[in-house]
């Protein structure tokens, strides 16, 4: 009995030193799972870094964005002003030449006034001809008919008749040029009441009837006045065409904006999925570690069941088996006192003989612990659930009289290897969760340990899972 203990104690203490081998393994991959997360941690701070001075830069464009807003509505304001000049001077111009036609057609009366005037002085001095041919057409009638009746006429009467004639011409000169000064005088009355009239209703004119000094020098300004005009003309047609190029310079402007714009809403949108995927990294990786951390506090906690175990803290339940199975022995022996001291000793003897091989063969078997081959190993699976979790037990021992299993179906000891608080599956190898971690098991810190030898029974632990 003491033996199988003792094996048994050995079996557990090299559980225990692969447990502690097996929980360093963990602590260096836990190890190295925090110092991937710090390079991770510095990516995504450098991250933020560069999503800030894109913000910066992105600043600086709409800061030059509303100092070229400025300068738009400036030049705006200068257009709407030069307009505002440009419809003044429209203005002036069309007052101008309405002036201008108006005199133009005064003009036009004065050229059509005169032409009459000189048509009506060319029909008077025609009129004039004609009386001086029929004067002079008399005078040689009278002369020839002087001539022919009285050629022998003396100087007297010559005389009188010349001074007749000469009293007539006289007369007839007078009465022309007196009727030629009643008529210019009479135009002359016309015009100068047309003048005044005009002068009366039109005063803004009045300089249109002034000397000709005075017209030279309105004529001069005219002339200043055409090339001022001209020289506006000029400007207005550079204004429009610099107000075009900032058109099309506040295009190309708005275009590259968006362009900016559209670039940064990408190399955010890229920076974003970057962010989201060192998140969900970086989630992946503390998820994984917590699984490390749960695994590794569930194997101190199987660890330091074991080391309870080794240490003695079991030991009373180690002390009620073996008494339960002196009694059963005692029990057994009492009942063969009836026979003689012969067949007691022949019994004595064949329960000696046959309790040999069964202890041989015990102690030979190394699929199961001594504890496992002394007792049932029947896995237990309790039905029971705490707070909707499943929890997972593993039978401890069983017990077997005279070589058959209990009749009690209650374990001994109900060790909880874990309970799944976090879904986390409780009977996972180390195996695997070196596997996933990419570290060999059989290799920690550079140094391999020794496969453990085929002799030694493995532990069964039997779980259950959530």
């Amino acid at each position: 009995m003491k033996s199988m203990f003792e094996n048994e104690v050995a079996q557990l203490k090299e559980i225990v030193e692969k447990l502690f081998q097996e929980k360093n393994t963990i602590t260096y991959a836990a190890k190295e799972a925090q110092n991937g997360i710090y390079p991770l941690k510095q990516r995504l701070n450098q991250t933020f870094k560069e999503s800030d001075s894109s913000k910066y830069e992105t600043e600086r464009i709409e800061r030059q964005l509303s100092s070229i807003d400025g300068d738009i509505l400036m030049y705006k304001r200068r257009l709407a002003h030069q307009e505002d000049e440009h419809t003044q001077w429209k203005q002036l111009i069309t007052h101008i030449q309405r002036l201008l036609l108006q005199a133009k057609n005064e003009t036009q009366n004065e050229t059509i006034t005169r032409t009459s005037c000189e048509k009506a002085t060319q029909q008077l001095r025609s009129d004039i001809n004609k009386l001086r041919e029929q004067q002079q057409s008399k005078l040689k009638d009278l002369k020839q008919s002087a001539l022919l009746l009285a050629p022998s006429s003396t100087n007297d009467r010559a005389h009188i008749f010349k001074s007749e004639l000469s009293s007539a011409i006289r007369k007839i000169r007078q009465d022309f040029e007196r009727q030629n000064d009643s008529q210019r005088n009479e135009l002359y009355g016309q015009f100068t009441r047309a003048y005044e009239d005009i002068a009366r209703d039109y005063p803004e004119l009045g300089h249109l009837f002034l000397n000709e000094r005075e017209q030279e020098r309105t004529k001069q300004e005219e002339d200043r006045t055409r090339a001022d005009i001209q020289r506006v003309k000029t400007e207005t047609n550079m204004l429009k065409q610099k107000a075009a190029e900032l058109k099309l310079r506040t295009r190309e402007l708005q275009i590259n904006l968006e362009m900016s714009i559209e670039e940064n809403a990408r190399f955010e949108q890229l920076q974003q999925n970057e962010i989201d995927q060192l998140k969900s990294k970086q989630e992946r990786i503390a998820r994984d570690y917590d699984d490390v951390i749960t695994k590794q506090t569930s194997l101190e906690k199987e660890i330091e069941t074991y080391r309870n175990l080794l240490e003695g803290t079991m030991k009373s339940v180690v002390d009620t088996i073996t008494e339960e199975y002196n009694t059963t022995t005692a029990n057994q022996t009492t009942t063969t006192t009836t026979t003689t001291t012969t067949t007691n000793q022949q019994q004595t003897q064949q329960q000696q003989s046959q309790q040999q091989p069964i202890r041989n063969g015990l102690s030979s078997r190394s699929s199961r612990s001594s504890s496992a081959d002394r007792y049932s190993s029947t896995p237990y699976y309790p039905s029971s659930r705490l707070n909707g979790h499943t929890n997972a037990y593993s039978r401890f021992m069983g017990y077997k009289q005279n070589g058959v299993d209990s009749t009690n179906t209650s374990p001994a000891v109900d060790i909880p290897a874990t309970i799944t608080e976090n879904g986390l599956s409780t009977s996972k190898s180390v195996d695997d969760l070196s596997a996933k971690n990419g570290v060999n098991p059989s290799e920690v810190n550079g140094t391999t340990n020794g496969s453990s030898s085929p002799s030694r029974p493995p532990t069964i632990l039997q779980t259950r899972r959530s």
